[in-house]
């Protein structure tokens, strides 16, 4: 499984709930079998939050994910009304780390099914590679964040698709627990 976290906890932030990774973990190995790998992708804040520390930390101590940590950029905001210049944070290098990550493991014949966690239009080619390739792929997405053409290749190639809002009672999150 290869996840983007970046694409998903923006999705969060616009569902108003949070998905448990232990929780889609679980539900997966029910309906697919034993998950061999994850990988995890995210960006970091130079200075993490105790948080968000523990929470890299308790993906990798209770769930065994392999974390793909990339520095948080930042880029430049210019009001187009004022002219007000704001520094803000800018993810860099989670999507290339993920399709490098993938294109590397089908080389490999490390998995048999490619579940990816995002709807980036950034993942199409990679995909693409991985069915060209005779692997199956699956896709874990938000739906308002699923690309259009994302969305019509997997139609047009039958690669299932597992819209996280359809699943809000199996997935949420309690407050206060980490995964």
């Amino acid at each position: 499984m290869y996840i983007d976290n970046s694409n998903i906890f923006r999705g969060c932030k616009k569902s108003g709930w949070r998905q448990s990774y232990q929780k889609i973990h679980r539900y997966l190995e029910e309906q697919e079998g034993a998950i061999w790998e994850t990988h995890f992708f995210a960006s970091e804040d130079p200075n993490p939050r105790d948080k968000q520390s523990y929470f890299y930390q308790a993906l990798r101590r209770e769930l065994g994910y392999q974390l793909h940590l990339f520095p948080l950029g930042v880029r430049k905001v210019v009001c187009t009304s004022c002219n007000h210049e704001e520094w803000v944070p800018n993810e860099k290098g989670v999507d290339v780390g993920l399709v490098t990550q993938l294109l590397k493991d089908l080389r490999n014949n490390v998995f048999e099914t490619a579940i990816i966690m995002s709807g980036d239009r950034d993942y199409m080619d990679a995909i693409l590679e991985v069915r060209n390739a005779g692997r199956k792929v699956e896709l874990i997405s938000w739906q308002w964040s699923l690309s259009k053409e994302i969305q019509e290749m997997c139609q047009e190639r039958n690669i299932p698709i597992l819209f996280l809002e359809d699943f809000r009672e199996k997935f949420e999150k309690p407050l206060g627990d980490i995964l």
